[in-house]
C-alpha cells in the first residue's frame, strides 16, 4: 500500500522528460554554428583545447574540397583550430556515406607519390586530364 506522501514525491513522467532535456548539452557545429543532434553524423575535434564538433553539412563540404584537391586538403582538420581529425572517425564516415570508392581514388595517389616523388618534386592535380587523375611537376 503506499502513502499520500509516496505519491506526492514520485517524480512525474513530464518532470523525468524536463529533466533528461536538461542533462543533454546542446552541440554546435564549431565551423557553421549549426545545431547537432545527438544522432546526427559528426566529427568531434581530437584537440583537448577545442573539443569543437564538426556538422554533417560542414563534413560533406570538406570532403567535396578535399576530393578537388586532396593534397592540399588532406587529412580533413577541424574548422576551428585546424587540428587534423580522427582519420579512423573519417574513414567511418566514408563508409557510411558509401564514398569509399572516391576517397581511395583521391589519397591512394597520395601515400604512393612518397616513394615516387624526388626531393625537388611534389605532386599536383592536373586540370587538363579527366578528374582525380595526377601528374608530377618540378
Amino acid at each position: 500500500m503506499s502513502t499520500e506522501n509516496e505519491n506526492q514525491n514520485a517524480p512525474s513522467p513530464q518532470t523525468e522528460a524536463a529533466a533528461s532535456l536538461q542533462k543533454t548539452p546542446i552541440i554546435i557545429c564549431g565551423t557553421c554554428e549549426a545545431t547537432i543532434n545527438d544522432d546526427n553524423t559528426k566529427l568531434i575535434c581530437t584537440n583537448q583545447r577545442c573539443g569543437k564538433a564538426t556538422c554533417n553539412t560542414c563534413i560533406n563540404l570538406m570532403f567535396e574540397v578535399m576530393f578537388g584537391q586532396p593534397a592540399l586538403n588532406y587529412p580533413l582538420s577541424c574548422g576551428a583550430c585546424q587540428h587534423p581529425f580522427n582519420i579512423t572517425d573519417i574513414d567511418q564516415i566514408i563508409v557510411n556515406q558509401q564514398r569509399y570508392e572516391q576517397f581511395i581514388a583521391c589519397v591512394l595517389p597520395l601515400f604512393w607519390s612518397k616513394n615516387c616523388l624526388e626531393e625537388n618534386e611534389k605532386l599536383a592535380q592536373c586540370i587538363y586530364l579527366i578528374k582525380y587523375s595526377f601528374s608530377f611537376i618540378k
